[in-house]
């Protein structure tokens, strides 16, 4: 099978790349290599300004679509652009996939579509997005679904939880959860926007173990969380890292945005029932096994 990543390049994507290379055809497309050691065949392409992915996509079985220009933030100034860049060529790229013939993966966000919930959320809950972010996740999943009615295909949808390891990503850390870690061992302070936030987190391998799963996924339905389906707290995390590092966390706490929800935890009731996959870190293994490799390296 021949793989193009659209956007993967990125933390998700470098990490999917390498483990899909090991029995496949492997490509990547963006704007920039993650460093100049990806042993992957790299197409440079400017997805936002892109009106015509053909040629890119033509010698492809499957595309996985991960770009996105946004981040969750409480600022409205760029609506118009942010949907000019991520979902009008989304619409274009699903044209295209069309024409061709080609299988189509959308990497979601379980960690924002859903909204704010006191309930693990399933795949066939009502989506209330509260972030910029969100809703274009959620209006190129609308078009995912139009063109799937339309052309009775099968294009997937994944709606991911919150990933994290312990690398660093063109010089951030990925995920609250590491930066607490390597704030705490150098003695900096860390910034919390409100309290008793409740999230899903789920380390990047079993995240890309999931994704895999989907991608493996012949039945028919097209919609997956992909989660522990436990959620936790900032403040259980900062308790449960104190207690490993045998030190107090610095920690100020800010006022909470208006683009994070207070609760989010995914149902994934339907991923283990359609393919079996299921997580295998915990949370606290998750920082067990970033503690060893910080460890590792000094």
């Amino acid at each position: 099978m021949k793989y193009l990543l659209l956007g993967g390049s990125g933390f998700i994507g470098s990490h999917l790349a390498k483990k899909l290379s090991k029995d496949n055809f492997v490509a990547v497309a963006g704007r920039n290599k993650k460093d100049n050691s990806t042993s992957f065949y790299y197409h440079e392409v400017d997805f936002t300004n892109c009106k015509d992915f053909s040629n890119l996509i033509a010698e492809y079985d499957v595309i996985i679509h991960l770009v996105s220009t946004i981040l969750p933030s409480e600022n409205l100034q760029n609506i118009n652009q942010e949907i000019t860049d991520n979902v009008f060529p989304s619409v274009i790229l699903l044209k295209n996939i069309i024409d061709l013939n080609k299988q189509l993966v959308f990497i979601s966000s379980g960690g924002t579509v859903y909204g704010d919930s006191n309930k693990p959320k399933a795949e066939t809950d009502n989506t209330n997005p509260i972030c910029n972010y969100g809703i274009s996740k959620l209006f190129i999943e609308k078009y995912i679904n139009l063109y799937n009615y339309y052309y009775s295909k099968k294009f997937k949808i994944i709606r991911l939880a919150n990933p994290y390891s312990e690398e660093t990503f063109r010089g951030r850390k990925q995920g609250i959860i590491p930066i607490i870690i390597d704030n705490t061992l150098s003695g900096k302070e860390t910034e919390i926007y409100g309290k008793n936030q409740t999230r899903d987190y789920i380390y990047i391998d079993d995240a890309i173990s999931g994704i895999l799963s989907v991608l493996d996924y012949r039945g028919n339905q097209t919609i997956f969380n992909i989660g522990t389906g436990i959620g936790h707290t900032i403040e259980q995390i900062i308790s449960l890292i104190e207690d490993k590092l045998g030190k107090k966390c610095k920690i100020s706490y800010s006022s909470p945005r208006k683009c994070d929800v207070q609760n989010n935890v995914l149902d994934i009731s339907l991923i283990k029932n359609e393919t079996n996959w299921h997580p295998k870190t915990s949370l606290s293994q998750g920082i067990d096994t970033i503690l060893e490799k910080i460890q590792g390296r000094i």
